[in-house]
């Protein structure tokens, strides 16, 4: 934030006489944040391992709560998430200790 605020105040002075002097003034701000966001801005990578239970629904619902911001909205994507953790997990546990027939893959997949 110090770095914002000494680059503005470096910027000239208020002698903004014509629209050509408020358009550059105010280029010169934005390019003050822009240039701020690019440096310090973390990117972020999602792979199909972030979180493998995540399914077209979830997407679904936080994009109806996202243009909602309601409350029940954001309860209805909480309790999917939910039971879309439970589902997936259980469905996990059950292929590596039934199916499989090797419960101590299980230990493995749970220290991971």
């Amino acid at each position: 934030m110090d770095d914002i605020i000494s680059q503005i105040e470096a910027l000239p002075g208020p002698d903004l006489n014509s629209p050509d002097d408020v358009e550059a003034a105010a280029s010169a701000v934005a390019n003050t944040f822009a240039g701020t966001f690019e440096r310090l801005a973390v990117n972020r990578s999602f792979t199909s391992r972030s979180t493998p239970w995540w399914t077209p629904e979830c997407t679904a619902s936080l994009a109806t709560y996202r243009a909602s911001l309601a409350d029940d909205d954001w309860g209805s994507f909480r309790k999917l998430c939910k039971e879309t953790k439970r589902k997936f997990f259980d469905e996990r546990i059950a292929e590596i200790a039934y199916a499989n027939k090797r419960p101590w893959d299980l230990m493995n997949w749970v220290q991971k």
